[in-house]
């Protein structure tokens, strides 16, 4: 019995890796920053099933958590280096918050967040932006550009529905980024070694690696950050 549910688990673990690997893209073919692939078409693998319960809005201790991160958190002024390997702030343990897009659950290290917000309704619409951005919204005397992040992530499994399920608008640190989400879940304490780390990133990234436990991916969001900065540079 013992022996059937590693299998179950190491079989899980394999289509979430495979799902985030083949499924997974930084933007849809006509909005690619610079310098990204095309995303590959991958129609025949179907994505595991992954419940994301809805949960009440961001608790005091969180919201408390992500506060006190924030004075350790980086400036928006960040350089790809050569290699990617693990990130500076995963040399040793570390907080992440959990959140959820489209039946997606993701994570973010509280080191790069900024603020946590809930997204209003009319939010300042752009002409000729990008599809995957949403629009600005006010925040604290100046405006955040709120992504999509559902089509930004995964353009190739995008509905039009999905844009209805924002609630929320997790900030990257002192940028003007905002990702949208559904849901933001608890923070949670990761040890290194319990994050499967991606060691080339030519195609997502942003994606750092994939959290096996918890079923979901690890966002690096100073590299989000740059993909995003560069999007806005002339082409």
């Amino acid at each position: 019995m013992i022996e059937h549910e590693d299998d179950i688990t190491v079989s899980a673990q394999q289509a979430l890796e495979d799902y985030l690997a083949d499924m997974f893209s930084a933007s849809d073919a006509h909005d690619n920053p610079p310098d990204s692939p095309e995303p590959e078409r991958h129609e025949e693998l179907l994505p595991p099933v992954v419940e994301v319960q809805d949960v009440p809005p961001p608790e005091e201790e969180t919201l408390v958590q992500v506060e006190e991160a924030k004075e350790s958190g980086k400036a928006d002024f960040f350089t790809p280096g050569p290699d990617f390997g693990r990130p500076v702030w995963a040399e040793s343990d570390f907080q992440a918050l959990l959140f959820s897009v489209a039946g997606l659950k993701m994570a973010v290290p509280l080191v790069s967040l900024g603020s946590i917000h809930p997204l209003v309704e009319n939010l300042s619409h752009l002409v000729g932006c990008a599809r995957w951005l949403i629009g600005l919204m006010p925040v604290n005397r100046h405006y955040i550009r709120v992504v999509d992040t559902a089509l930004w992530v995964m353009p190739d499994r995008y509905r039009d529905e999905n844009r209805n399920n924002y609630k929320y608008t997790i900030r990257l640190a002192e940028s003007d980024w905002g990702l949208a989400c559904d849901n933001v879940a608890q923070a949670i304490t990761l040890a290194p070694e319990q994050v499967r780390w991606r060691s080339e990133r030519s195609r997502r990234p942003w994606l750092a690696g994939t959290i096996i436990e918890h079923l979901c991916a690890l966002v690096d969001a100073d590299m989000l950050r740059y993909q995003l900065n560069q999007t806005q540079q002339p082409r």
